[in-house]
C-alpha cells in the first residue's frame, strides 16, 4: 500500500518532468522567433499578386523572368518562406520538379539553390529537358493543333543537340521529323490519338491536316441540333359508347367465292 509520502514524492517528480517539458517548449519557440518566425507568416497580399506558373502552358514566360517577377514581389521573405510561397505557385511539372527536390539539399539557402535547379532545368535551350519533354508533352486546354505542333518542333530541335550529337545535318532534320510526328500524335488528346494511330500519317504535316479534319467534323457532331420541324399529329377520334357497343356486336362475314 502506498504511503501518503510516496504519493508526494511520485506527484512531485510528475510536476518536475512537465516543467521541463513546459521549458523546452518554450526555449525552441524562442530559437524559431530568432531565427525568424513562424514560416508560414506570409502576406497574404503576396498571394494574391503572383500568377501562378505552368511551364508547359502555351505562351507560359520563361522560368528567368518568373523569377525576377517573383523575386519583386517576395524579395524580402526569408529563404524557407519564398520556398513555401514559390511551390504554392507552381502548377505541372513545375511542381512537381519541386517536389522530387525538395528532400535532396540541406543547408541555410533552400530556396536558392531550388531556383538554381529550375533554372537550369526549365531555362530554353536545355537539351536533356527537351528531350524528356518530347515524352511527356501534352496538349493544354485552349492551345490550338498547330500550336501545339510548333512546341514539340522546337522542343526537338532543342533536344537533337544531344540525342542526336552525333548526326549529320540531313539526319539531324529527319530524327526532328520522326520526333515531332510520334510526340504530336502521343500528346494531342486520346481520342485524336487513336484516330492518327488508325491512319499512320507518315509525316507532322499530314497528322496535323487529319487532326484538324477529326477535330473540326467531331466539333459539327456536338453542336446540339434545332426543333424537329414536323411533329406528329397526336389526334385521337373518339368514339361513343353506343358505337362502340355496335362494333362489339358485329359478327365477322368471310365471303366465299
Amino acid at each position: 500500500m502506498a504511503t501518503a509520502g510516496s504519493e508526494r514524492d511520485s506527484t512531485a517528480e510528475m510536476f518536475s518532468q512537465l516543467g521541463t517539458l513546459l521549458k523546452t517548449f518554450n526555449d525552441l519557440h524562442v530559437e524559431k522567433d530568432q531565427r525568424g518566425g513562424n514560416n508560414l507568416d506570409i502576406p497574404r497580399s503576396m498571394f494574391l499578386e503572383l500568377d501562378p506558373w505552368d511551364p508547359d502552358e502555351a505562351g507560359a514566360i520563361s522560368v528567368s523572368s518568373y523569377f525576377r517577377l517573383f523575386e519583386d514581389v517576395a524579395g524580402t521573405l526569408d529563404q524557407q518562406k519564398r520556398l513555401r510561397l514559390l511551390r504554392s505557385k507552381m502548377r505541372g511539372t513545375a511542381k512537381q520538379f519541386m517536389i522530387d527536390n525538395m528532400g535532396s539539399y540541406v543547408g541555410e539557402n533552400p530556396y536558392l539553390y531550388m531556383k538554381q535547379a529550375m533554372v537550369q532545368w526549365y531555362e530554353r535551350g536545355n537539351p536533356g529537358k527537351a528531350a524528356a519533354s518530347l515524352w511527356t508533352v501534352k496538349r493544354q486546354p485552349n492551345e490550338t493543333l498547330r500550336q501545339f505542333a510548333e512546341k514539340i518542333r522546337q522542343l526537338a530541335q532543342v533536344a537533337v543537340q544531344e540525342e542526336g550529337a552525333e548526326l549529320n545535318a540531313a539526319q539531324k532534320v529527319q530524327w526532328v521529323r520522326r520526333k515531332v510526328l510520334k510526340a504530336f500524335i502521343r500528346g494531342v488528346g486520346k481520342e485524336l490519338s487513336s484516330h492518327l494511330l488508325s491512319t499512320e500519317p507518315a509525316t507532322i504535316e499530314a497528322a496535323l491536316k487529319r487532326a484538324e479534319e477529326i477535330e473540326e467534323t467531331l466539333g459539327e457532331h456536338d453542336e446540339v441540333e434545332g426543333p424537329r420541324a414536323y411533329q406528329e399529329d397526336s389526334y385521337q377520334p373518339v368514339i361513343s359508347e353506343e358505337d362502340n357497343k355496335k362494333c362489339l356486336g358485329k359478327k365477322k362475314i368471310v365471303s366465299v367465292y
